[in-house]
């Protein structure tokens, strides 16, 4: 794949990341009475959503962009960020539908509420949220070390080639 299309590949994988997040995040703001639990998730998808948002804004700049298209590693770098974000997406839309099952419209449009007998489905449900909630993590601690990596690289990276400017 040429550089531009990993460049162009990679802001489309970043983008549906920030939007999933979003829609998570949106979604659980339209439940009322939804327990502590979701509520903390849905805070760590607003978190989410800020660092995927930001690094979409970097890949975007085209000083950014032409780094990596001159480096092959940086590029193989910021690459491999795609697989860990698609999980991110893919867990999010899970979540969403999960938790509508233990939700009802509220009469409000758009507007939800835990069902009169979410109490007992949410215990017997939990752990299967729960679970997505430990991929979630598992995917974003990934995405953390990949942003590292990509970071320590990069900046050596640019130092190198202003030094030889």
């Amino acid at each position: 794949m040429d550089p531009l299309s990993v460049s162009a590949s990679i802001i489309a994988v970043v983008t549906l990341a920030a939007t999933s997040s979003k829609e998570f995040c949106t979604m659980v703001a339209a439940i009322r009475g939804a327990p502590a639990a979701i509520n903390a998730i849905a805070n760590d998808a607003r978190a989410f959503n800020q660092l995927v948002r930001s690094l979409e804004s970097a890949l975007m700049e085209p000083e950014i962009q032409k780094y990596i298209v001159a480096d092959s590693t940086l590029r193989e770098q910021v690459n491999n960020l795609a697989e860990p974000l698609k999980n991110c997406s893919t867990t999010f839309q899970l979540l969403m539908t999960r938790l509508q099952a233990h939700t009802k419209p509220d009469g409000q449009e758009g507007r939800r509420r835990f069902a009169t007998t979410a109490g007992l489905k949410w215990y017997l449900g939990k752990k299967d949220i729960m679970e997505l909630v430990d991929r979630l993590a598992h995917n974003r601690a990934t995405v953390d070390v990949w942003l590292s990596a990509i970071t320590l690289y990069g900046s050596t990276f640019i130092k190198y080639c202003q030094s030889i400017a």
